[in-house]
C-alpha cells in the first residue's frame, strides 16, 4: 500500500488566543472525518494565532477497494434469449459495470435476477481533499465568526492562504476562493534584520526523531514591495 504525508495549513489574520486550540482540534476532527476509512500512522497538530496546521503521517494515497454484488431486475426482464437486452444493459451501465459481465443469480424469494459486481472505493486522497476541504473548513468551531468578501463563508478571522501538500506535491484545488498553495510564511521577528517575511516552500514535515538528512522545507526570504 502506497502512503504519503498530508500537510494542511490555514494562514489567517490573528485569531484570539481562546479560538486557536479549539479551531485546530476542529480542523483535525473534520479532516479525519473526510478521510474516514483511510489508514494512517499518526496525526499531529500545530497552532499559533495566525496558523492552524494538521499533519497526517503515513496516509494511504487511495481508499481501500472492495467488490460488491449488486442485484438488479428479474432475469426475464434483463435478458432476451440468454443475452442482456436493453433493460439489462441499462442496469449494468447505471452501476458502472460492463454489460458483458451481467449474469443471473438465484435469490431466495425472488428467484433468478440480473446481477453485476462493482468495485467500491479506490478514490485518490487528492481528489477527496480537492472536493471536500471546503466543507471541512465550514465545520471548524469558533465562538464568533466573521463574514467577508462575498459573504458566503464565515471563519474566526479572514483567511490568507490554504496550504495543501501531499507526498511533497501541492494538491490541485481550491476552497472558498482560495487556491491551494505549497508555501507559507515564517515568523517575521525571526528575520527582523532582513526586514522581510520568509517564504517557506514546503515539501514535508519530519517528526522530531527523524534523521537530520531527511528533506526539509526550503526557505526563501521575501522582501515586501516598498
Amino acid at each position: 500500500m502506497s502512503t504519503a504525508q498530508l500537510l494542511i495549513e490555514l494562514g489567517t489574520e490573528e485569531l484570539p488566543a481562546r479560538f486557536a486550540r479549539p479551531a485546530v482540534e476542529g480542523l483535525r476532527d473534520a479532516l479525519l472525518e473526510l478521510l474516514a476509512g483511510l489508514p494512517y500512522d499518526s496525526v499531529r497538530t500545530f497552532v499559533t494565532p495566525r496558523r492552524l496546521a494538521v499533519v497526517v503521517d503515513g496516509l494511504a494515497t487511495h481508499q481501500p477497494t472492495a467488490e460488491k454484488e449488486v442485484l438488479g431486475p428479474p432475469a426475464d426482464k434483463a435478458f432476451t434469449d440468454g443475452a442482456p437486452n436493453e433493460a439489462g444493459v441499462a442496469f449494468a451501465r447505471g452501476k458502472g459495470a460492463d454489460p458483458a459481465t451481467l449474469r443471473i443469480v438465484e435469490v431466495p424469494k425472488r428467484g433468478p435476477v440480473a446481477a453485476v459486481t462493482v468495485v467500491e472505493g479506490g478514490a485518490a486522497v487528492t481528489d477527496l481533499i480537492a472536493e471536500g476541504l471546503g466543507a471541512v473548513l465550514g465545520k471548524i468551531p469558533f465562538a464568533r465568526s466573521m463574514r467577508w468578501a462575498d459573504g458566503t463563508f464565515t471563519f474566526g478571522r479572514p483567511l490568507r492562504r490554504i496550504v495543501v501538500v501531499f507526498g511533497g506535491e501541492v494538491v490541485q484545488g481550491a476552497a472558498h476562493g482560495f487556491p491551494f498553495v505549497g508555501e507559507t510564511t515564517g515568523h517575521r521577528l525571526k528575520f527582523v534584520n532582513l526586514n522581510c517575511h520568509p517564504v517557506l516552500f514546503l515539501r514535508d514535515t519530519q517528526p522530531p526523531e527523524a534523521s537530520s538528512s531527511a528533506p526539509r522545507p526550503h526557505t526563501h526570504a521575501h522582501r515586501p514591495a516598498a
